[in-house]
């Protein structure tokens, strides 16, 4: 039993070597042990390792961004790869955008200022070099005591990694790590949170904006000249004017668009209408037709698009078709004036039978001879008989609001 289990171990071992060929762990390196091909002699606590190896071009630089990098250089793309850095991301550079610079990681560039600030060197600024920081545009009012404007305020900056070398201050609630900080001149940020007071003086360095979501992130009340509040109200108000005025000239531009293609829609639709052959094979010219329905009292409703299935106040419709006839007549004196379409339309004055426009003629189905004009007998009756007034075409030029002479 014993004999074939060391059979079996001896088999297994012979087969590992040939497949796999491990490492040979051994303390010293002697003249007489040689290698070849992918073996490799490690020594039993691993400090050192002998084979060969194909060699790697690598560089170690200390980048202008602050950060340390190694570089592998590949052969194949002939280009130099970044296999290592630190700190990761560019903004646990420390200080990197300087006094009162903030850091963004993932926007461009990097570095900002802070609200109330501006960069010390535009120069510097351009070339990507922000470790000059930035300095007020307004001077607090502790620092200018002649200064007209009204007392220092703080802004809020939310989701913040708060600056480096604050001090812990005891106090009993938020208002009063506000007025400490008010009080001392030399003070120019708090923040509160979790009862635990923290206020800075001098330069604040390390700003950095992190996500809402970090859980790191504090908020960081800034010390500012009461100016800055009332321009940067300023500029709100500017922003949001122009944001409706560009919003108002959009709405109206989409509504004029959408005016527009209504009416050639409507416009196609009528054109389709008319386009239908009437029995004797000829072809209605919609104004034609409608002109012809009012001077022969015919079918008003005919008139109206299929999709009304005939829903509407024949009164009405003959109303708005008259008015419609009246206002396409060829002469101006025969058109009806403003004040009295809306006295039409009112009710207030009643509107006669027109005529055939003279530039309809050549649309019609008969090229008979109309008149243009005629006065209705009926006029001067219906005035004697009925309060309400009418109008005719020579009304209008009397008195707009004048009956049809008899």
């Amino acid at each position: 039993m014993e004999s074939r289990d060391a059979l079996w171990w001896f088999i297994f071992y012979v087969f590992f070597l040939i497949f796999f060929q491990p490492s040979v762990a051994i303390d010293t390196i002697s003249l007489n042990d040689s290698i070849s091909g992918d073996k490799t002699i490690v020594s039993s606590k691993e400090n050192f390792k002998l084979g060969f190896f194909t060699p790697v071009i690598s560089r170690f630089v200390m980048d202008v961004s602050g950060q340390a990098k190694q570089f592998t250089w590949l052969e194949s793309s002939k280009n130099w790869n970044l296999f290592w850095g630190q700190p990761r991301q560019q903004c646990e550079v420390y200080a990197l955008c300087g006094a009162f610079g903030r850091c963004t990681e993932n926007t461009s560039p990097i570095c900002s200022c802070v609200d109330g600030f501006e960069p010390n060197s535009n120069l510097e600024w351009d070339l990507k070099e922000y470790s000059g920081g930035c300095r007020r545009k307004t001077k607090l009012k502790c620092e200018n005591p002649v200064s007209n404007g009204g007392r220092d305020r703080f802004l809020l900056m939310s989701s913040m990694k708060l600056p480096d070398l604050s001090e812990f201050v005891p106090v009993g609630n938020g208002g009063d790590c506000e007025s400490l900080c008010l009080n001392k001149c030399s003070c120019v940020a708090y923040s509160y949170q979790n009862g635990q007071c923290e206020t800075w003086s001098g330069d604040l360095l390390d700003l950095r904006q992190l996500s809402q979501t970090d859980p790191s992130a504090r908020p960081l009340y800034l010390k500012l000249a009461a100016s800055e509040f009332s321009s940067r109200k300023r500029n709100t108000g500017m922003i949001i004017g122009v944001a409706v005025g560009a919003a108002v000239g959009l709405v109206i531009v989409l509504a004029v668009l959408a005016f527009i293609l209504l009416r050639r829609r409507r416009i196609v639709g009528k054109g389709k209408t008319v386009e239908e052959q009437s029995e004797d094979g000829t072809i209605k010219f919609f104004p034609s037709l409608v002109a012809k329905v009012m001077t022969e009292e015919g079918d008003i409703l005919g008139l109206l698009d299929p999709k009304l299935q005939e829903n509407a106040d024949v009164k009405e419709v003959t109303k708005v078709c008259r008015v419609a006839c009246w206002c396409i007549q060829d002469e101006e004196v025969q058109r009806p004036s403003m004040s009295n379409i809306v006295q039409i339309l009112e009710d207030v004055l009643e509107v006669n039978k027109p005529p055939m426009p003279r530039s309809l003629l050549a649309f019609s189905d008969s090229q008979e001879h109309l008149v243009f004009f005629t006065e209705s007998s009926s006029s001067s009756s219906s005035n004697q008989n009925s309060k309400t007034n009418s109008w005719t075409p020579s009304s209008q030029t009397k008195s707009s609001t004048s009956t049809t002479p008899s």
